[in-house]
């Protein structure tokens, strides 16, 4: 088996249809083959919040308000994914970062990335049953418990699937980055009828697979057809070998066989002269060699991104004014949980009226979070008139997008009505 490489699994979440509505971001950092370091990044994805995808992910704008944008937050993801192998499952991740970058000019995306849904389709081609290849689907199969629609949980689910896919194949992760651009049979991946070599040895046989076998059954096909047997998907008259995995060959009392192995055995007891046999004897008899031939599809190692072997660590440093903001909210938040309600409420008025003054110098809107936070600080302190004040103050104000009045103005009206009755 290849050895694994360290990488970066990442999710998105967004708030909209559009994929450059970004509002949430989970890195895990998969280290040795185990999960070594999980973040989860909230972003203000100035853009507003349709009630699908809140109803998806629970994210809402109060929750990124005074959260750094994608302008802030991708730069430092960028120096963290830069050489590194990045995991996602399905598309839809890496082309959000992608329109993202595009929107704050932040050009193209760093690291090598890999496809884990991509992965699954070829590493697990029977599970092609109609469930899909979807994370929540691939976790419950695999017995991998998560939190489905949290960005840092959904990562985590994509790398340990990843690290499955390694392990159940033998390939390793360099190897998947070529795999993945293998094209994929449109046809049922679970049959593999095709015609024999008439010059193989085995011409003039029909072989048929059933059961678990411990090669890939293509790799099987391909084999027996090397050596000159017609590979057929169903037994019937022409049948005359049926390859059977040894387990199921070996089944005792009380385990069904398959269909096609009972079919067998009944065209058999009828006088049709089919030979069944297991897959180790089966291997036996096409010959090492024509299974080295058929394998040689299995891609060279390509070379590492640079540096793999030294991938750096996941440390996200936020520019000074995301830090700056950050910081504040989590200060607000602990006065508030301490009860010191003077000192918080001296916070919050000094960040509204730096808000408001760069809303006018910068044509660009204010963040309801502070205020709505002094509407409640007020509302505790039992002061009507101060909290209807700053819920008015914040209604005259130009909103940034996505974080528009609606909720705030209910909390007005609600506080005017508590005033008159």
């Amino acid at each position: 088996m290849s050895e694994v490489t360290d990488f970066i699994a990442l999710d998105v979440e967004t708030a909209n249809a559009d994929f450059a509505s970004i509002c949430s971001i989970g890195l895990v950092h998969f280290r040795s083959g185990a999960v070594f370091k999980s973040l989860t990044i909230l972003v203000n994805p100035e853009d507003e919040f349709d009630a699908l995808n809140i109803g998806i992910h629970g994210i809402r704008p109060e929750d990124v308000a005074g959260k750094p944008t994608m302008a802030q937050v991708f730069p430092a993801i960028s120096a963290s994914l830069s050489d590194v192998v990045v995991i996602h499952h399905s598309h839809f991740d890496r082309t959000a970062m992608a329109r993202a970058a595009a929107k704050y000019g932040a050009g193209p995306l760093p690291g090598i990335w890999l496809d884990s849904l991509r992965v699954a389709r070829r590493a697990w081609p029977l599970l092609n049953d109609g469930g899909g290849y979807g994370i929540a689907r691939l976790a419950s199969e695999f017995e991998i418990s998560f939190a489905h629609h949290d960005a840092a949980e959904d990562a985590r689910a994509a790398g340990l699937l990843m690290l499955r896919a390694i392990a159940d194949t033998g390939y390793g992760l360099e190897d998947w980055l070529k795999r993945v651009d293998l094209t994929i049979s449109g046809r049922d991946p679970r049959r593999s009828a095709s015609a024999g070599d008439p010059s193989g040895v085995l011409a003039g046989e029909t072989v048929v697979f059933t059961g678990k076998l411990e090669i890939p059954r293509g790799v099987a096909a391909k084999a027996a057809a090397g050596m000159g047997c017609d590979v057929a998907d169903s037994i019937n008259k022409r049948t005359t070998i049926l390859v059977v995995g040894d387990q199921d060959l070996r089944r005792t009392k009380g385990n069904e066989k398959s269909s096609k192995h009972r079919k067998a055995e009944q065209m058999i007891d009828a006088g049709v002269p089919i030979r069944i046999v297991g897959e180790s004897d089966f291997m036996l008899m096409v010959g090492q060699a024509a299974f080295d031939e058929a394998t040689l599809t299995h891609p060279e190692t390509v070379s590492p991104p640079s540096d793999s072997s030294r991938i750096r660590e996941l440390v996200i440093e936020l520019a000074p004014e995301a830090s700056r903001i950050n910081d504040l909210v989590e200060r607000i938040k602990l006065l508030k949980r301490s009860g010191d309600y003077s000192a918080a409420l001296d916070l919050l008025l000094a960040e509204i009226e730096s808000q408001e003054r760069v809303s006018v110098e910068q044509k660009c809107g204010v963040a309801p979070w502070y205020y709505e936070q002094a509407a409640i600080i007020y509302r505790k302190l039992d002061a009507p008139h101060a909290e209807i004040g700053i819920l008015e103050r914040f209604a005259q104000q130009r909103h940034a997008p996505g974080v528009g009045p609606g909720e705030l103005l209910l909390r007005l009206q609600k506080a005017k009505s508590r005033l008159t009755t």
